[in-house]
């Protein structure tokens, strides 16, 4: 994935989750030279330096998805299991369960951002 294209998910990820007032700001202290940044969510509990990667953070997305609705929830993970699914069938096999398990933190964002606007 091209890093114009993870920036983008992560913004949308972002939006999504409900950081406001989002803006690209230079870094001093870290190896990246901008860092997105913005207001966190209400229920936001973890103290970083600017939104988290999402994309490439499986525990950013995985917290992400815990703040979902039960409707989105199901909806994620129809998208999830859609996204990484390998065979073209319509129910899932064990072997889809471990691509289930195995699914990138970038095919977790895509799904997350299918599962919110469509329920939205």
């Amino acid at each position: 994935m091209t890093a114009q294209k993870d920036a983008k998910l992560k913004r949308a990820v972002a939006k999504l989750r409900g950081w406001t007032k989002l803006s690209m700001r230079r870094n001093f202290y870290l190896d990246k030279p901008e860092i997105l940044v913005g207001l966190p969510p209400k229920d936001y509990k973890i103290v970083t330096d600017g939104v988290p990667d999402y994309p490439q953070d499986l525990n950013a997305i995985h917290e992400a998805v815990e703040h979902l609705t039960v409707d989105q929830k199901c909806r994620w993970q129809h998208e999830l299991w859609t996204e990484v699914r390998t065979w073209d069938r319509d129910m899932p096999t064990k072997m889809d369960d471990v691509h289930f398990a195995q699914a990138s933190a970038t095919q977790r964002c895509n799904a997350y951002i299918e599962a919110v606007e469509t329920t939205e």
